[in-house]
């Protein structure tokens, strides 16, 4: 009984020494327990679904941008609100926020819309390109991002087989002519010669000595005075209009004074009377206005401007034109 048990006891110590040995791997170090997959490596993201398309595009003409051009348009948001730039360059794809369209007119088929709808999570990322009739709006197709025509400002990519322009150097010209040998100088060189001497001035006359007495000096002589002007002489032509308004003119058959140089409201009364006896209350230098019942015009007698009654000249002003017509002798 005791010998069966004592082999029971070493055949079960002989399986625990093969598990352990197998377990550690034959190195003596317990290998690290890994733990499940689902912590290092997470769920990849479900695709992205584009939204189906809209039939019709609900953006006016009025609200397109120019050919050749983009615009962002906010989905959802009328016209009027929009806060957008209608007409941009192509160049602000990047700057597109999530959820919005960029509109584009290409330039090689101007009768389509395309509309880049971008991703609402990411910036820059365009999910579908969609293809609208310009004459009604239609819905055409739907594209994807990278088989849309490359014929815009947005793609920088260079086509296949299109290779860089090298700009090549000038091929060398023939050089220049050799300039002609310097004429030889057979003058010789040029001597500076200093100008002849001057003679010195001659010596001043000495100094009188004073004998104490001031010589008178004389006060200078007056300008000569200017020729006093003829008594007679008529005043030179002035073709300036008649400066009279209508109202301040006399009545038909009349006469009146009139001061030249002052405003009208200053002028001697009356303002209209009979001309028999007027000249010798005018003052010298005055005008004295007569205006006749048959004709459209106005005699202004011209007084001596130092001698009053003195009628030196006679002028007849035109009354619809205020222009003078022509002078007359006294």
């Amino acid at each position: 009984m005791r010998r069966h048990t004592l082999a029971l006891t070493l055949s079960g110590l002989t399986l625990v020494a093969a598990c352990s040995r197998s377990t550690s791997g034959g190195g003596g170090e317990p290998a690290p327990r890994r733990p499940p997959p689902s912590i290092y490596e997470p769920a990849p993201p479900p695709p992205h679904r584009p939204e189906p398309a809209i039939e019709r595009l609900e953006i006016p003409r009025g609200h397109l941008p120019a050919i050749g051009q983009c615009r962002i348009w906010v989905p959802g948001i009328p016209p009027g609100r929009q806060r957008t730039v209608k007409s941009i360059s192509c160049l602000v794809v990047g700057m597109a926020p999530p959820g919005t369209w960029l509109v584009y007119r290409p330039r090689s088929d101007r009768r389509v819309i395309r509309v880049r709808v971008m991703d609402a999570r990411r910036r820059g990322v365009i999910t579908v390109v969609r293809l609208y009739h310009y004459s009604d709006g239609r819905w055409v197709r739907d594209i994807r991002p990278d088989h849309e025509p490359r014929d815009n400002e947005l793609d920088h990519v260079r086509p296949e087989g299109d290779q860089p322009t090298v700009m090549r150097p000038f091929p060398p010209g023939p050089p220049p002519p050799a300039p002609p040998p310097a004429a030889r100088d057979t003058m010789g060189p040029t001597v500076m010669r200093p100008f002849p001497r001057q003679p010195p001035p001659p010596p001043a006359p000495p100094a009188q000595p004073d004998s104490g007495r001031r010589q008178p000096q004389l006060p200078p002589a007056p300008p000569p005075a200017p020729p006093p002007p003829p008594a007679n002489r008529p005043p030179a032509i002035d073709m300036s209009p008649l400066d009279i308004p209508p109202g301040h003119l006399p009545d038909a058959g009349e006469c009146r004074v009139w001061i030249p140089g002052r405003v009208p409201g200053q002028q001697p009364r009356p303002k209209s009377r009979p001309c028999a006896g007027i000249e010798s209350a005018a003052p010298a230098g005055s005008w004295i206005l007569y205006r006749p019942a048959n004709e459209r015009v106005v005699y202004v007698r011209v007084l001596d401007p130092r001698r009053a009654a003195v009628v030196i000249l006679v002028r007849v002003y035109d009354l619809d034109t205020n222009q003078l017509v022509r002078e007359l002798a006294p």
